[in-house]
């Protein structure tokens, strides 16, 4: 699935098919975490449903606008618990699949906003 033809940011999600992402010019194989101006790393941890406040101390410490979590090909409820616990430091999240979840992102980086999207693949 193709999501844009711009090439301009180091970040923008072209493509997400087969497991597979291109960010920018760099082709992914792997579960990662983007941020506005870079790919941040891998992400080793669970998806949303099992995901903790201390497993996302580190991205909430770089003050994006929102989180954004990929889920795979399946839409996964995140744990209620996750959700309060940003809530109370203010930081916002949305679960949804990876390709929907590419898609917002690369929406939220065009309108100049910092989100930081992790994207799982299955």
């Amino acid at each position: 699935m193709n999501f844009t033809k711009d090439a301009s940011s180091e970040v923008t999600i072209k493509r997400y098919e087969n497991n597979r992402l291109k960010i920018g010019n760099q082709s992914i194989d792997y579960s990662c975490i983007v941020g506005m101006n870079k790919i941040i790393g891998k992400w080793n941890n669970k998806n949303a449903d099992n995901t903790s406040i201390k497993d996302l101390d580190f991205l909430a410490k770089r003050n994006p606008d929102i989180l954004i979590f990929g889920t795979g090909q399946n839409a996964v409820i995140p744990n209620r618990n996750l959700i309060f616990e940003l809530a109370k430091i203010n930081l916002g999240i949305e679960v949804m699949t990876t390709a929907a979840a590419c898609r917002t992102f690369n929406i939220l980086i065009s309108e100049g906003r910092s989100p930081i999207a992790i994207l799982t693949l299955d």
